[in-house]
């Protein structure tokens, strides 16, 4: 069984890598900061919903900060108007912070 947040997260990919494209052309490095973030996501969660204990924990905590360093660098874009970013989707990335907030601070598995 596998998590609807990894779901959410690959669903965000896209409208993210449509906001990439957009801020490469102003600032590349902040462009390439927020695809690997992203991309961190989703792998650092994938990883985590199969492993026990703190490992798991850790992953999900991992994810998280990659989340929280995403939702950032789109706001910075955003002030700087390098891509037209909506409330809607800085809210969806916050959506999956707080369901990853939770996963990395649920009781460790055994």
């Amino acid at each position: 069984m596998g998590l609807r947040v990894i779901d959410e997260i690959v669903s965000l990919a896209v409208d993210i890598t449509r906001v990439v494209c957009d801020v490469r052309a102003h600032n590349g490095e902040l462009a390439s900061q927020l695809e690997r973030a992203w991309c961190r996501v989703a792998t650092n969660t994938g990883e985590a919903q199969l492993r026990r204990g703190a490992k798991g924990n850790n992953r999900f905590d991992d994810a998280l900060g990659e989340a929280k360093e995403a939702h950032t660098a789109l706001r910075y874009a955003a002030a700087c108007q390098y891509a037209d970013i909506d409330e809607q989707l800085l809210q969806r990335v916050d959506g999956v912070a707080a369901v990853l907030y939770c996963l990395a601070r649920r009781p460790q598995r055994r």
